[in-house]
């Protein structure tokens, strides 16, 4: 395999929103964040990263066309809206909403403690009326794979053509990303450090990558979001 030609982006470099009890970190142009460079990246329109204050609530927004993947972090985060609901998404847990031709999509975080999650924007050429799908897998260990050709009942199923794996590296531990059907990938570092390509990458910061393997060689417990797109 070809090795990628690899663009490092620093946490600093992006962008940062503060609406209430709602704080936010995009890779993408959004709201009051606009870079030329970085509208998307092939499937992939937005990353965000978020923090709910305990209590808080965003109220329901329209999405429409875009396939919605929410990976919970840490606390409780109870979806609102078209699809609102008593049972909270935990700490790794994963869901994800096919917005099709429209869903009003909102949250709000427990009472007890901060909801830290990320929420990730797949197009779509989907035109259906929106449907919900919900994965628990409490503990940070577990491995997700969310990916458009599972056949599972249990599995999340996207209806954009692209795939997204959360992996688990221990301290030492040298593995190579691999895409093998798309030409782009992008990887945010959730948490831990390492060096991707032997470019020092840290928690919060992320990769664009142009090609089909990078090694990822970790330096202490990391998690990493990597979808190929």
């Amino acid at each position: 395999m070809m090795r990628s030609l690899l663009e490092i982006r620093r946490s600093a470099d992006l962008g940062r929103t503060c609406k209430g009890p709602l704080v936010g970190i995009h890779h993408f142009s959004f709201a009051g964040f606009q870079d030329p460079r970085w509208i998307e990246w092939g499937l992939l329109r937005a990353v965000h990263r978020y923090r709910l204050t305990a209590g808080g609530e965003r109220e329901p927004a329209h999405y429409a066309g875009f396939d919605v993947l929410t990976l919970v972090e840490s606390g409780r985060l109870i979806r609102t809206g078209n699809f609102e609901q008593r049972e909270a998404l935990v700490k790794g847990s994963a869901e994800v909403v096919q917005a099709g031709s429209g869903a009003l999509i909102g949250e709000r975080a427990g009472r007890a403690e901060d909801a830290i999650f990320t929420e990730i924007w797949l197009k779509s050429s989907n035109a259906a009326a929106a449907r919900r799908s919900y994965l628990a897998s409490p503990g940070a260990s577990i491995r997700t794979t969310v990916a458009s050709d599972q056949a599972s009942g249990s599995a999340l199923r996207l209806t954009s053509p692209a795939t997204v794996e959360r992996i688990m590296f221990q301290p030492g531990e040298r593995r190579a990303v691999v895409n093998s059907d798309h030409r782009r990938s992008y990887i945010v570092i959730l948490s831990g450090s390492g060096r991707l390509q032997g470019e020092v990458i840290q928690s919060g910061d992320a990769a664009a990558l142009l090609g089909s393997l990078s090694d990822f060689d970790a330096d202490e417990p990391s998690e990493l979001l990597v979808v190929h797109c």
